[in-house]
């Protein structure tokens, strides 16, 4: 059992390589967003919005409906993303002087390891989000971990572990750039399937995976899982969505009979935060009544003075810092 626990691991590495280029940069969301609007909101993303940004497990589909929160979901930092990825070389540092600032994931998977020991069904569906410095960053390291991909395929990448076939497909419009993958592995006798779409928005990488047992052509539903990520990740950047809390593993584990009060990642956001110099219209989505001082603190650079409307008396409040 715990080889198959340690497969599972192993092929999420070879998932997370696989994020070369292709495709658009169409809108799902179906309303009309401007570019400049997006390159604000863009601009103004900070770490804590990534987990927000996954989606949650309403939203992937009934099929996952039955699967455990991962008690490994959460934030992955440099370090982690490092031992993540399929070559074994690679290091937090390098990571880092490549712009990768943090990412986010969320799985769910069989934690009875069923399907594997039946040899079909699904082992596990994640969604994760990576930021990175700039576009050029996020560009450059897709290019690393395809060329890179490429590399081990027919290679053993863990204890007993090789990466057998490996094929793309492509995928239009999502992002600015796209690709699907669909891998075989095989440990020992058992064999392990992956399909996965990953994608670019701006400096944000997402990725959608289904893990299973079987070689079900599952190529359309993960796409639909990465369109519904991207339609997502749009939503919380302009604001639509605020803290929509994410179940974690150990609150399930700890009241097995009851429904577990989710926890939000942050208390909230500031969107569209002035640069340097400059001032804008920000919003802030999260807990009400949140003090002025403390919500400025969530922009990435420092904020001198700002204005709100009361709600109640419709008159103009002003803060100005110290």
């Amino acid at each position: 059992m715990k080889s198959s626990s340690v497969a599972i691991a192993f092929l999420f590495s070879i998932c997370l390589a696989v994020l070369s280029a292709c495709g658009g940069g169409g809108d799902l969301t179906g309303r009309e967003i401007s570019g400049d609007e997006l390159e604000r909101a863009l601009r103004s993303v900070v770490e804590n919005d990534l987990a927000i940004m996954v989606l949650p497990q309403e939203n992937l589909g009934e099929e996952f409906a039955n699967l455990e929160t991962d008690e490994d979901s959460g934030f992955v930092d440099n370090q982690e993303a490092a031992d993540g990825t399929i070559d074994p070389d690679d290091t937090a540092s390098d990571l880092e002087q490549a712009g990768r600032i943090n990412g986010y994931e969320l799985s769910y998977t069989d934690t009875s390891l069923s399907a594997l020991e039946a040899g079909e069904g699904v082992v596990q569906v994640a969604t994760d989000v990576n930021l990175f410095r700039d576009v050029g960053a996020a560009s450059d390291f897709l290019a690393k971990e395809a060329d890179d991909h490429q590399r081990f395929e027919g290679k053993e990448i863990g204890p007993s572990l090789i990466l057998e076939e490996v094929e793309t497909f492509a995928v239009d419009g999502l992002g600015d750039e796209a690709i699907g993958l669909r891998a075989r592995a095989s440990l020992g006798g058992a064999k392990l399937y992956l399909t996965s779409v990953s994608f670019r928005l701006d400096r944000l990488v997402g990725g959608a995976w289904l893990f299973r047992a079987d070689d079900a052509s599952v190529n359309s539903q993960v796409e639909a899982i990465a369109w519904a990520l991207e339609e997502r990740i749009k939503d919380v950047l302009l604001g639509d969505i605020g803290e929509v809390p994410v179940p974690q593993a150990e609150e399930e584990e700890a009241s097995p009979t009851s429904t577990p009060t989710p926890v939000p990642p942050a208390p909230g956001q500031m969107h569209c935060c002035p640069e340097p110099g400059k001032w804008s219209i920000a919003s802030w989505s999260g807990q009400n009544a949140m003090p002025i001082e403390e919500a400025r603190a969530f922009c990435p650079h420092p904020v001198d003075a700002a204005y709100r409307i009361d709600p109640d008396t419709q008159a103009w409040k002003q803060y100005f810092d110290g």
